[in-house]
């Protein structure tokens, strides 16, 4: 501890103002506030490109951070070379002898960084950073060695939870492959004969039904009284945390119970979540497959709960999802105040018989039960990583003392 020091974020980076041209950029190495994850979660691809000539450039090995509504906590260490928009900042390590870049980048992956950025801030609606303030940002520096073994162990603990992350996803696209297999391309049932229906040819035997005879549509969901106390309050899903056709409770907030919430207005294993409202939200969906504790959604997402006599949850479950684009469409109201349609309910779908519905549900649940170990297992993960990390960065412990036990859990 005695060789470590302290320093400011300008003393040993700097903002890269490089430029790079449209023509070197694609929807996988653009990255925007947009397509930025939020807590920490990374990037996806780019949904659009931007019209300018050039954009800010940066390689690998850079740090790049949202300075829009920081407290969003978007960073991401890149591990390509790309552009971005104006709104992300790109810092890069001065001397690469004396600071290791993911070392740095652990730095400002903190809580406490964040916070600091958000105290600097201006805006009320959409704060950004001050950049200047940014640089002034303390931390402490330990001899370059160390810098990496932290590094290196934290990279592990975050290599397991993307890994878990990959898998799940692979899973998700298997479902829904799976899906479109047996009930869009109707793939094992290519002998069976077909017939008319409303929406185009099906095999003989399956029907055709309305969302209304499958599932329950909710109002709108509560208007929480937020609390931080995790005792006499429940976790409340808002809009934000629908995204990619999952649900994440990392942007979740809690409600005290002092107000009373419907029984109907908590949620059940296999519930269908639709975001109600929002430009660029409305519309989303997400299955919920496990409840920990009780949960709940606040008035800007509507609860779907599939009729389980006549329907496999996670047949229509993945019917929705499949549908996410449509749903997107199906609004009333004015611009700024769009709302999710009633006439969702008047919707379409293809009815199979029970039997095969149930058929997919076995194998799918299968796979659903494995992405639900592996959130399990990174639940645990980023508890543990987030609780170690501003303590070995801050040389309150070693290494040494976590290496062992942490090496079990991966």
């Amino acid at each position: 501890m005695s060789e470590w020091k302290e320093v400011s974020l300008k003393d040993i980076s700097f903002y890269n103002k490089e430029r790079i041209s449209l023509e070197q950029i694609n929807f996988s190495n653009y990255v925007s506030t947009e397509n930025m994850n939020p807590d920490r979660n990374g990037v996806t691809n780019a949904s659009s490109l931007p019209s300018s000539k050039t954009v800010s450039k940066y390689c690998a090995g850079d740090i790049l951070i949202s300075n829009i509504r920081p407290y969003f906590k978007k960073i991401w260490f890149a591990d390509k070379d790309g552009g971005c928009s104006n709104d992300v900042l790109v810092i890069r390590s001065k001397d690469k002898e004396q600071v290791d870049s993911k070392y740095l980048y652990y730095c400002l992956f903190t809580d406490n960084f964040f916070d600091y950025v958000m105290s600097g801030a201006k805006g009320a609606k959409m704060p950004r950073g001050d950049k200047e303030e940014i640089m002034k940002y303390s931390l402490l520096l330990p001899p370059l060695h160390e810098q990496q073994q932290i590094a290196r162990f934290l990279s592990n603990v975050d290599d397991k939870i993307l890994m878990n992350n990959k898998i799940n996803q692979t899973l998700h696209d298997m479902s829904a492959a799976l899906y479109k297999n047996w009930f869009v391309d109707f793939g094992p049932f290519q002998d069976n004969d077909f017939e008319e229906s409303e929406l185009g040819t099906i095999p003989a035997g399956w029907k055709t039904k309305k969302l209304s005879e499958l599932l329950y549509l909710s109002k709108k969901g509560i208007t929480p009284k937020y609390t931080e106390d995790i005792e006499g309050s429940v976790l409340v899903i808002n809009q934000k945390c629908i995204r990619n056709k999952k649900i994440s409770t990392s942007l979740a907030r809690r409600h005290d119970l002092i107000k009373n919430i419907p029984k109907d207005k908590y949620l059940q294993k296999y519930d269908i979540l639709i975001n109600s409202t929002g430009i660029g939200t409305l519309g989303r969906v997400a299955q919920l497959f496990e409840v920990r504790e009780p949960i709940t959604v606040d008035s800007h997402v509507r609860i779907c709960r599939p009729n389980v006599e006549i329907c496999s949850p996670l047949y229509i479950g993945q019917v929705m999802k499949m549908n996410e684009s449509l749903l997107q469409t199906m609004t009333e109201g004015s611009t700024g105040q769009a709302e999710l349609s009633s006439e969702v309910l008047n919707l379409q779908v293809v009815y199979p018989p029970l039997n095969i519905q149930k058929d997919y549900e076995n194998i799918v649940n299968d796979w659903y039960l494995i992405t639900l170990e592996n959130e399990r297992e990174n639940s645990v993960l980023v508890s543990l990583r987030d609780f170690l990390l501003p303590r070995l960065i801050s040389g309150t412990i070693e290494l040494k003392e976590v290496e062992k036990q942490v090496e079990e859990v991966l």
